[in-house]
């Protein structure tokens, strides 16, 4: 959860911010993509410290469409509890940043989408501050987006990973130019996922012929099946595992099995890594099959279920 407190903006004069937000919606102001002004806009309004202009400004923004249903916002902001008694100026300043954190979640969210994991946008108020989990929100849409890169990239060869490492480059330029880490962890998951990227011509790897099926799978075919998938189409361990065993559960090609059992099975198939393993055990369960299904999967699923039950 991430603090935004009061005191961490700079006051500015109502006609200033009125004035700021006059010339962001101005249709000649071509200095600004239509994205850009309404991510501006929605930093702006932090500043904003009177009830006389937050919502003044609110409704003029709405009729220039840079945000929608202010009707439902104001409902969502009037909701949110307080923790103790603030002066006019206070409140007003807390109720603009919330403001603030719910426009531009919603903003990013209709840009980009919506995450299918992404978890509710929380907004309280604590000590003359505003806390939110907006940074965590926008984590998550920053690896679905790293997701959508990948599968939409030539799966194997030069061209794929130059696609990364330029990405990642250009992560690493800007933290440079700005001395932070913002980009830290998504340069680390996007250079493994380069490094993982095979070689043109690589062939598919292909599950190993001579394993005995264990007993939890119906038929041989319900194995093959686990077993082409685990070996060709693995990228993240925890999400990835949920999936097919949610999958193969829900379609009764398995046996009633517990989570742990399978997690530990996978182990000793050699499936999964030690670390593999213990984030698995550490988290005790697999996620729901609503919760790590996408197309993506649901697509390689078919695939060779089609493969191994073609009279189906």
């Amino acid at each position: 959860m991430t603090l935004h407190h009061v005191d961490s903006f700079q006051d500015y004069t109502e006609d200033e911010v009125f004035a700021s937000v006059k010339n962001l919606i101005k249709k000649e102001n071509r200095t600004y993509t239509a994205f850009q002004k309404r991510l501006l806009f929605a930093d702006l309004i932090k500043y904003i410290s009177t009830e006389r202009l937050l919502m003044p400004t609110l409704e003029v923004a709405e009729d220039f469409n840079f945000i929608q249903d202010l009707n439902d916002l104001n409902k969502l902001v009037e909701t949110i509890p307080l923790d103790q008694d603030y002066s006019r100026k206070d409140l007003a300043q807390l109720k603009a940043i919330a403001f603030s954190e719910i426009i531009l979640i919603n903003l990013f969210f209709q840009q980009f989408g919506r995450p299918e994991d992404v978890p509710e946008l929380q907004v309280s108020y604590s000590n003359k501050a505003v806390e939110t989990n907006s940074e965590e929100l926008l984590e998550h849409l920053k690896r679905s987006a790293y997701i959508k890169i990948a599968e939409n990239t030539v799966k194997s060869g030069k061209a794929a990973k130059d696609k990364f490492k330029a990405i990642i480059t250009s992560m690493a330029s800007i933290d440079y130019a700005n001395k932070t880490e913002f980009f830290k962890h998504d340069k680390e998951y996007l250079k493994e996922i380069k490094d993982n990227i095979p070689e043109e011509n690589t062939p598919t790897v292909l599950p190993a012929q001579n394993k005995t099926s264990p007993s939890f799978f119906k038929h041989p075919e319900c194995f093959k099946l686990f077993e082409d998938y685990a070996a060709n189409y693995i990228i993240e361990p925890y999400v990835d595992y949920s999936f097919i065993f949610q999958q193969l559960k829900d379609e009764k090609l398995i046996h009633p099995i517990s989570h742990k059992e399978f997690i530990l099975w996978l182990k000793s198939a050699g499936h999964t890594t030690q670390k593999e393993n213990d984030l698995l055990l550490e988290k005790g369960h697999f996620r729901s099959l609503s919760k790590s299904t996408n197309q993506a999967r649901l697509n390689s699923y078919y695939k060779l279920k089609d493969k191994y039950f073609e009279n189906d």
